[in-house]
């Protein structure tokens, strides 16, 4: 039975993406989806996309990336701004290679099943999509069984007669609640999906936040879960 590892919203958190790979590793995934926003926040850029490089993750672009190429920050945050700004400065050339080469959305068949990946919405990256407004008419939209979506940094698994849409939430800034990183494994054969949730070192990235002089709320934040 395939699994699918589903991860999204790193945000230049490598610690809590190593937990993550790690566990996806010994759940014997047979692939890693993630739905968008690499960098951003926090500040290791380059060891995470070289992670992603390594495990073979097939991801998208988030709004975060869509900042860092439009260099439009009217949408942005205070922190977000001065994360993609330093963000700029750091990332190499093989990392910058690797960010233009995320498409918009991705789509997957396995066996009888098919999934389409957005980071927002399939309309509109920068658009929350809550577990509440996870409707089948999203489904009918991209004319897939499942959809997977991110930025939200909130999990969720929304089982529909539709099909099934899945939030695995944020591996690198949770805002839920839960200050663990978060993820999930999907079975698409048998449409299910489960969330993941797992403690990591959030301390070694507040550390590293106040080394390099972001906003201490990215830091802070970590700690809570919001």
């Amino acid at each position: 039975m395939m699994k699918i590892g589903l991860i999204s919203d790193i945000h230049s958190n490598a610690p809590a993406l190593q937990e993550a790979l790690y566990h996806l590793e010994d759940a014997g995934v047979d692939k890693i989806i993630h739905a968008g926003d690499t960098i951003g926040y926090y500040p290791f850029p380059n060891e995470v996309i070289q992670m992603l490089v390594d495990h073979k993750v097939e991801g998208i672009k988030g709004n975060h990336e869509i900042i860092l190429f439009t260099g439009d920050i009217s949408r942005a945050s205070s922190p977000a701004e001065h994360a993609i700004e330093w963000t700029k400065n750091v990332l190499s050339d093989d990392s910058w290679e690797y960010l233009r080469s995320l498409s918009d959305s991705l789509r997957f068949e396995f066996e009888d099943v098919s999934l389409a990946v957005f980071h927002g919405s399939p309309g509109d990256p920068w658009r929350y999509v809550e577990a509440v407004f996870a409707t089948s008419d999203l489904l009918e939209e991209v004319g897939t069984d499942i959809l997977v979506l991110g930025h939200t940094h909130k999990p969720f698994v929304r089982e529909l007669k539709a099909g099934m849409i899945v939030n695995p939430g944020a591996v690198g800034q949770p805002r839920d609640g839960d200050w663990r990183t978060s993820l999930a494994i999907l079975e698409p054969e048998r449409m299910k999906a489960k969330i993941v949730r797992l403690p990591y070192d959030f301390e070694i990235v507040r550390l590293k936040v106040e080394e390099v002089g972001f906003p201490g709320i990215l830091g802070d934040r970590l700690a809570r879960g919001v």
